[in-house]
């Protein structure tokens, strides 16, 4: 009987990485999964990592390939071309569920009608700083950029293999997700957390390029919104500008520390 979800999980030199996300899939108590792990040809010990966990695991489904790839999103359309499950579920090496019980809940009343599914959950940042991140109500709000989280959503396998991630652009998975929502896909909200994952990821480390990306695509998407997202974008990179000047000038432990005060005041 085939699995109702994929759990995807892309990886390349990051076994201390990988250990976190290990342990996390296999405390879940939802059991209709299988565990996909696409591999970029490491030189760690992540295929020592993957076959302990195959051997001391047995109940769980795992397979994974170990090759060069053309970076993430090639490797995360990977793992979605050799999905079995229903459902699939990105979460990548250094992510975590939100709790075991995850997934359980999400299918607590068989497989969903909708076609993504997502939900709350944390940013980590250094210093213990973590930071919940509540979604919005379906349909999400997608012409303001990535207010959801490809670590806390399912997306139907049709959808994800209709759309794959594409290459040249390091928003990728904003393009998808407003290419899918602007082609009908009946996205639903679930009032959980699902995910944890930690802040320093490809879109983190250049974010005015990933924000002009989702402005430009947002542009091109959603034209009836034009005006909106050119003031919402233009905030937006005035904002990350701000804070790109703040973590050069302070020590990294003050920026930290202010950040953390300004989530609890805002």
């Amino acid at each position: 009987m085939p699995p109702l979800c994929s759990i995807i999980t892309v990886t390349y030199n990051a076994a201390a990485a990988l250990r976190k996300t290990m342990e996390s899939v296999a405390a879940l108590t939802f059991t209709g999964f299988e565990w996909i792990v696409v591999d970029g040809a490491s030189k760690d010990e992540t295929l020592v990592l993957l076959t302990q966990f195959a051997e001391q695991h047995p109940h769980i489904h795992v397979r994974w390939v170990s090759e060069k790839d053309r970076g993430i999103y090639d490797a995360m359309n990977k793992g979605i071309n050799l999905a079995q499950g229903r459902w699939v579920c990105l979460m990548n090496a250094g992510d975590v569920f939100h709790s075991p019980q995850a997934l359980s809940q999400i299918f607590a009343e068989g497989s969903p009608t909708a076609d993504v599914i997502y939900g709350n959950y944390h940013i980590l940042y250094p210093y213990g700083f973590a930071k919940a991140k509540h979604t919005p109500a379906a349909p999400p709000p997608l012409w303001q950029g990535m207010v959801i989280n490809h670590q806390s959503l399912l997306i139907k396998i049709e959808w994800a293999q209709r759309f794959p991630y594409r290459l040249d652009s390091i928003a990728a998975d904003y393009i998808q997700l407003a290419t899918m929502l602007t082609h009908g896909a009946v996205f639903q909200h679930v009032d959980i957390f699902i995910a944890d994952y930690e802040d320093g990821g490809q879109s983190s480390q250049r974010k005015e390029r990933y924000l002009i990306d989702c402005r430009n695509t947002a542009l091109q998407l959603f034209p009836e919104k034009t005006a909106e997202i050119r003031q919402h974008f233009a905030k937006a990179l005035a904002n990350n500008r701000r804070d790109e000047q703040l973590k050069r000038w302070l020590p990294e432990s003050w920026f930290y520390g202010l950040m953390r005060l300004k989530s609890r005041l805002f």
